[in-house]
């Protein structure tokens, strides 16, 4: 049986008051083990939403849900989310909006910290969402900051998109890989970088060429510290990240329908 302190904790994973949330991660992170398939049915609700239903994700609910599944290493999370970004990208575009750029490549990050073979597989699927596929990339470049991929395997991989393992057609995802290139001062990859701005893959207005060698202005100790600690690293502690985030707006919409 459920213990109803969760039950009564998912419900206000919802809630539009800051107090209610705060208590209900109060309560999720004590009873972690419990907590987990509860929070896992968020995710798989949302898995179930019917394609082209005008829903997206604007409450906390599964916000939260992620956040604290990713803080757990609960590895079904990923198999869940890996399930939803592989969505047609315009019901993927429905449901996630402005998370797929702020806040999944940490999370995916997260959830992929001893494995990366998800995010590659993510970053080089050119059917999904390209917001999807930047996020996936980012990720990765977020495990070298951290420490937990050597840098020179994602260089190295870099290096493969660059020269053919993604469509040259412009997207996020050059974005990424640009600025990703930048951070980990993958120098010699300069003249493909220089092509892709010739060839107007990326968005130079977000990410210009003077940014790159800006970037390359400090050692690359320097950028993978900035680069680490900008992007927020690994998501640790659900409670450090609260601090940043803006927990006085309300939720304008309900989360998917049971």
């Amino acid at each position: 049986m459920t213990n109803p302190e969760i039950t009564q904790a998912i419900k206000d994973l919802s809630s539009p008051l800051a107090e209610r949330r705060e208590q209900a991660l109060t309560v999720l992170i004590r009873h972690r083990e419990e907590a987990a398939p509860e929070l896992l049915k968020i995710l798989e609700k949302v898995l179930a939403v019917p394609l082209g239903a005008p829903v997206a994700l604007n409450d906390w609910s599964w916000f939260l849900a992620a956040y604290l599944l990713a803080q757990f290493g609960e590895k079904k999370a990923l198999s869940l989310l890996l399930q939803q970004l592989s969505m047609p990208p315009e019901h993927v575009d429905r449901l996630f909006r402005d998370i797929l750029v702020e806040d999944m490549p940490r999370i995916l990050a997260t959830l992929s910290s001893d494995d990366p073979a998800p995010l590659r597989t993510l970053t080089e699927n050119d059917a999904l969402h390209d917001a999807v596929r930047a996020s996936a990339l980012w990720g990765y470049t977020i495990l070298a900051a951290v420490g937990l991929v050597p840098k020179e395997e994602v260089v190295k991989y870099y290096e493969g998109l660059f020269t053919g393992k993604i469509a040259r057609r412009p997207s996020y995802v050059w974005t990424s890989l640009v600025a990703g290139s930048a951070a980990l001062h993958a120098k010699g990859l300069k003249r493909e970088i220089l092509r892709a701005y010739e060839e107007e893959l990326l968005d130079a207005a977000a990410y210009s060429m003077k940014d790159v060698l800006q970037e390359w202005g400090f050692t690359p100790e320097e950028s993978l510290k900035r680069l680490a600690e900008e992007s927020g690293g690994l998501i640790r502690d659900v409670w450090e990240e609260m601090e940043f985030w803006p927990w006085e707006e309300e939720a304008g919409q309900q989360a998917p329908e049971e």
